[in-house]
């Protein structure tokens, strides 16, 4: 079994002046759409089970008040630095991922065999979209944990008040902890996924005393990049010994789990057209050289979906959305927006479960349902569909069968951005040019939920138009350069 800590580490990435205090800019309504960042919809399952998890930590007992609060909050702590160990666990999986890019691109240029990093750079990707699940389960927990924190603490006629109040304290404390340890840019990026909360709560009580994570955006673009030297300068040597055994068992046993169902990435036919097998699905694999399409998904996100437009949009190239369908409840404006450029818009599940984890109903729900919520607010019916964490099974699962009964094909990509993890544009745009020039033609993978994706396109979309070799098109164009025939997609 491939071994999830094996991979070499690399800290060589680009450091950018990107300043991140657009987050502290956003309305309470923005925070309503699924991003890392902000607590998104959740599930009548998921909302029983987080609201548990907080009676159970806020219930704990003590011989004494003291000695109760105390048990309340460290319980609560543990939640805060369960998703530090997993941003580190990814970052050294990014890392990992770059290092194994870099050995790859070199043999590449100089013409030599590139079947066994090949390999190696796809378990990479597996292993960080694995950590990346088990990251966004825990972080949706501990931010919903910390707006009830935030609820009772402001509400004096709580008997949990002075608890709250006691852990909110310990949180600040956590952050300052994390900074003064040498681990700025874990601070600040844990920072923008709690401050969102933040901005949510004060829209409800503008008097509201919320912790202020160190003050870490207000920070300009020369602390950040010093910030982010100095991580990338120490991150080599601790990150590792900060991860739990439990955290490696649970990730070893999803590697598992994963090998157990043989999921690949499908190979692309080439002969294209709904179905569960390779000829339903599109990988990049078999485009013409030179040939592109940009994808983006998880929107669409009212502070960061129009960014990314306008982006790509004012560089002359287009698009093709993959969308949450409880996204497109919310912002049908977004959706003419996209639809009045010319960019395509693709349905990405219900929620952004992990399907393979469902049963019957489930799948119903996130591919079925959704589906049918994306007919009723686009007009027309989705005719291109993404897994989340690219997760399908194997060709002929009962996921893809689901997919090619609503006549819809299935879009992977062969070039991962990893905006999810890294807030850092510049090593964003540099990991996306790095495998497009290694590939040299294929499907391009970002995220439309993201301030740093939204600076990260601008990059990318400049380069694209610095290559005169390099053609952006639709999923829809690319259907047709790659059948013939005319498909249609709204």
């Amino acid at each position: 079994m491939h071994k999830l800590f094996s991979l070499p580490f690399i800290g060589a990435c680009l450091v950018s002046s990107f300043v991140l205090s657009c987050v502290s800019s956003r309305t309470a309504e923005e925070n309503k759409a699924r991003a890392p960042q902000a607590l998104g919809q959740i599930t009548d399952e998921e909302q029983i089970r987080f609201e548990n998890s907080f009676k159970a930590t806020m219930s704990a007992t003590g011989n004494t008040l003291e000695e109760q609060e105390n048990t309340r909050v460290r319980q609560v702590e543990q939640y805060f630095q369960r998703q530090l160990t997993y941003f580190q666990l990814g970052q050294g999986l990014v890392s990992s991922f770059d290092e194994n890019l870099e050995i790859l691109y070199q043999q590449k240029v100089k013409h030599l065999d590139t079947e066994q990093s090949s390999v190696e750079l796809d378990k990479n990707r597996v292993q960080l979209h694995l950590a990346w699940q088990l990251s966004e389960g825990n972080l949706h927990e501990t931010q919903y944990i910390y707006e009830r924190l935030l609820s009772e603490a402001h509400n004096s006629s709580s008997p949990l008040q002075a608890s709250a109040q006691k852990a909110l304290g310990k949180i600040n404390q956590f952050f300052d902890a994390t900074w003064k340890q040498g681990d700025q840019w874990a601070a600040l990026s844990l920072g923008q996924d709690f401050e969102s909360i933040n901005q949510k709560f004060i829209q409800q009580k503008p008097d509201a005393k919320l912790p202020k994570f160190r003050n870490l955006f207000q920070l300009n673009g020369q602390e950040r990049d010093a910030a982010y030297k100095h991580h990338l300068k120490n991150f080599k040597k601790s990150w590792r010994k900060n991860l739990d055994k439990d955290l490696i068992e649970r990730l070893e046993a999803r590697w598992k789990e994963h090998l157990s169902r043989a999921p690949e990435r499908n190979t692309q036919s080439d002969t294209l057209y709904p179905d569960s097998g390779p000829n339903g699905n599109i990988t990049g694999s078999h485009f013409s050289p030179g040939v592109w399409a940009i994808t983006l998904d998880d929107g669409p996100h009212p502070a960061y979906t129009e960014g990314m437009i306008e982006a790509i949009q004012s560089a002359g190239l287009r698009a093709t959305f993959f969308w949450l369908s409880q996204n497109l409840k919310l912002y049908p404006a977004l959706i003419e927006k996209a639809k009045e450029v010319g960019f395509r818009r693709g349905s990405h599940s219900y929620t952004h479960a992990n399907l393979p984890t469902l049963q019957e109903a489930g799948l119903v729900h996130e591919i079925d349902d959704a589906g049918d919520v994306f007919t009723a607010k686009v007009g027309e019916r989705a005719s291109f569909f993404r897994c989340p964490y690219g997760a399908c099974g194997s060709n002929g699962s009962r996921i893809r069968q689901k997919i090619a009964a609503r006549n819809m094909m299935h879009v992977f990509w062969n070039v991962d951005s990893l905006d999810w993890q890294d807030k850092n544009p510049a090593s964003i745009f540099a990991r996306v040019k790095k495998q497009m020039e290694v590939n040299g033609h294929g499907i391009i993978l970002f995220h439309d939920i993201h301030p740093q994706s939204v600076e990260a396109m601008k990059l990318v979309v400049a380069y694209i138009n610095s290559k005169p070799d390099l053609k952006t098109y639709t999923m829809d164009e690319i259907m047709k350069l790659e059948t013939g025939a005319d498909y249609h997609s709204p």
